[in-house]
């Protein structure tokens, strides 16, 4: 039975490009942004869906090494069941899906129930490997075609790759998809076919990520070097006389971060810079956030501290977003920087600190932690008089200061929430990837985040990834909480800045 597209949603079949976030189509990237729900693949970049806005319902639906979350009919019925909830879905797929991609599948599956049905091409790996290896698929003297194939096809397939009329051509470029795992016999058939055993040949895997790794040798000799530097999928094969030009990734060769991962555990809306950055400087960045924020009108918060603007007290800012956030909503409350004026400040750590200066406000005082002893001395002299509130401006309710102690200063706490923050959901594919295999960095930006990640792994495993991988804390308070949970770090920097944490890295692989 159909549906008409006035009860249904809309679904739109989406390439995500070969691996770099950039490499998504302009169009790709806005229905993503003004989507409802998004099923994707394993091989997206993450920074696409943890920038994902908070109202978007996120499906992984990936394949890996075998591995699937979904068979393919349940990913075909996830899809129809989104849209006749008549939501706006996003099917994401890595590279430009309409190549060897089974979107074919997708979409007769969708026409079938009278689903309405876009599809939006993506960069092809086939191209991307080759930009990123500094050649082109073709060249006017040395190749004037392309024949793409799969080394993987299906099983039921009627139709065998004709590799030895293949081999009969000349004067082109063979890409091959998904063929490492059959290279040997592939490259075998091209052979016995008459392919000339010099014949230049490149695999390059992860083309266009951090990981990007590429291996260059004659026919004959493609397999025993793609063995010996264990290049595993994904992965693309090009085989023809255009791989001469062939420069040896010429946009990641001299990058300091090259082949390296980092675990970014902020809020996306705090990592999108550091992602970028490190890619810059050739890294892969793994944006798993372990906290979300929601934007927080806390009504009875700004009633008190718009109650304290004539008499003063102390504004205690937690985080440099809580800063932002503050300021952002205090003109969105018809009140500016001038409403400070008879106000105290106190910044929680460096970054804090550095957040405020950018508004004009250099704080009275900065503290290391919230424990009440650190705190009661320069509330004592700061406050003139007593009776004046403690305005706390925090992004989180539940991680307060031991209020008891500081009202027996005969001081009245006064909470001020800008934003709500809360536990993320993490897919069960981030916790294996992380175990089985860890990032070569992990960077903390925020105390909440060293709990979260706490949670969401267990202390045994997080402490393990603390051995194995090398910790990054980037603010001074973040140091105590790693001590408590007994987790081990080898960076520390009192900056949130982008430039900063880049070559606090760089520097330690020195």
């Amino acid at each position: 039975m159909g549906f008409s597209s006035k009860e249904t949603g809309t679904v739109y079949l989406v390439g995500a490009g070969p691996g770099h976030p950039g490499l998504i189509t302009r169009w790709g990237y806005d229905l993503l942004q003004q989507c409802d729900a998004v099923a994707y693949d394993a091989l997206i970049p993450m920074e696409l869906i943890t920038s994902l806005p908070e109202r978007v319902e996120k499906h992984y639906v990936g394949k890996r090494a075998g591995k699937h979350s979904l068979p393919q009919p349940q990913i075909n019925e996830l899809l129809a069941t989104l849209a006749k909830r008549g939501l706006k879905v996003v099917r994401l797929k890595g590279g430009d899906p309409f190549v060897f991609g089974r979107i074919g599948e997708e979409a007769a599956h969708l026409n079938a129930a009278g689903i309405p049905v876009v599809m939006v091409p993506g960069v092809t790996a086939a191209s991307a490997a080759a930009a990123m290896s500094g050649f082109s698929l073709t060249s006017r003297q040395e190749s004037s075609w392309i024949f793409i194939a799969t080394g993987h096809p299906a099983e039921n397939s009627s139709t065998p790759i004709p590799w030895d009329q293949v081999a009969a051509l000349h004067g082109g470029t063979l890409v091959i998809y998904m063929g490492i795992a059959r290279l040997d016999r592939i490259v075998k058939q091209l052979l016995e076919s008459g392919m000339a055993p010099e014949t230049p040949a490149v695999v390059v895997h992860a083309a266009s990520t951090g990981l990007e790794r590429s291996v260059q040798a004659p026919l004959d000799e493609i397999c025993s070097e793609c063995s010996r530097l264990q290049i595993t999928p994904p992965a693309l094969v090009i085989i023809g006389d255009s791989v001469h030009c062939h420069s040896d990734n010429l946009i990641a060769k001299n990058k300091p971060l090259a082949g390296k991962k980092v675990l970014l555990t902020g809020p996306s809306r705090k990592t999108g810079l550091f992602c970028s950055s490190l890619r810059e400087a050739g890294a892969e960045p793994l944006p798993y956030p372990t906290t979300t924020c929601r934007r927080h009108d806390d009504a009875e918060g700004w009633k008190s501290f718009t109650d304290a603007i004539g008499s003063g007290g102390i504004c205690l800012f937690q985080t440099d977003v809580d800063v932002h956030l503050f300021f952002e909503e205090l003109v969105r409350h018809g009140q500016d920087i001038r409403n400070l004026a008879h106000f105290k400040v106190i910044a929680l750590g460096e970054n804090t600190k550095a957040a405020l200066l950018q508004y004009g406000i250099r704080a009275d005082c900065i503290v290391r932690t919230l424990e009440a002893a650190s705190l009661a001395e320069p509330i004592s002299k700061l406050l003139q008089a007593a009776g004046l509130p403690l305005i706390l401006i925090h992004g989180n309710p539940a991680a307060g200061i031991p209020e008891k102690n500081i009202q027996a200063l005969g001081i009245k706490v006064v909470h001020l929430t800008v934003e709500m923050e809360s536990a993320a959901e993490w897919d069960s594919r981030w916790k294996e990837d992380l175990v089985s295999s860890p990032p070569d960095f992990t960077v903390f930006t925020g105390t909440y985040e060293v709990r979260r990640l706490v949670e969401l792994l267990g202390k045994d495993a997080a402490s393990d990834l603390t051995r194995r991988s090398c910790v990054v804390s980037m603010d001074d308070s973040i140091e105590d909480i790693l001590k408590k949970f007994g987790l081990f770090y080898r960076i520390k920097l009192n900056s949130l800045k982008t430039e900063d944490l880049v070559k606090a890295v760089t520097d330690y692989l020195k």
